[in-house]
């Protein structure tokens, strides 16, 4: 999102933990500072500080830690708030909370369950559902480099999925559908690549 913005000439900065994993990559415009969280002043006087030095028209947050900073930041300066929503984690319904989501200009979901559980707590018209999307023009594994990194034959046909496979992703689904079309078209391997979140249960079994 950061590099399609200064691609069509915007002027976007990116202010994240000095210690997260974003501040690890050689982003242009990235600004990390020590910051431990929403409650944390210190880290809301060196985003202000930040603000005030950009004067940004819009602060976009991505996470819910950083929406907190943010209207605060916003209601201070006057600028337009945006959060986009990734999890569908209930909700809380606390005054910061309520307040803090009153503060949006738009409520950003990447799927339709995440924006209905947005309508708890802000008005539906300023929803919006935007998926996540890779951009498959950057440069990377050709199909058949991607296939020996993975040990896949030429011959196997793919079904992959890839992200952090948290309870709500729903992976006993994918690996029963797995199970279920290895019956009919043995030839159809399920990949899935990324980490299975330590709090859930184990990860299905015979996935791939």
């Amino acid at each position: 999102l950061h590099q399609g913005l200064l691609e069509k000439g915007w002027n976007s900065r990116i202010v994240c933990r000095s210690n997260g994993e974003l501040s690890r990559h050689a982003a242009p415009s990235l600004i990390s500072i020590p910051w431990r969280g929403e409650w944390d002043i210190a880290g809301l006087v060196r985003i202000l500080g930040v603000c005030k030095t950009f004067r940004p028209d819009i602060i976009h947050c991505h996470d819910a830690h950083a929406l907190a900073h943010g209207s605060v930041i916003g209601a201070l300066l006057g600028v337009a708030v945006v959060y986009t929503r990734r999890t569908v984690f209930p909700l809380k319904r606390t005054m910061l909370s309520q307040w803090k989501y009153s503060r949006c200009r738009m409520f950003i979901a990447v799927s339709r369950a995440v924006a209905r559980q947005g309508e708890s707590i802000v008005r539906k018209d300023i929803i919006r559902v935007v998926a996540d999307g890779v951009d498959w023009t950057r440069p990377g594994l050709s199909r058949e480099a991607a296939r020996r990194a993975l040990g896949i034959p030429d011959e196997r046909f793919v079904v992959g999925t890839i992200g952090h496979f948290t309870r709500e992703k729903n992976l006993p689904l994918i690996a029963e559908a797995a199970r279920a079309l290895a019956k009919t078209h043995p030839h159809v391997l399920f990949v899935g690549i990324g980490p299975y979140a330590t709090t859930d249960a184990p990860p299905p079994r015979n996935l791939m």
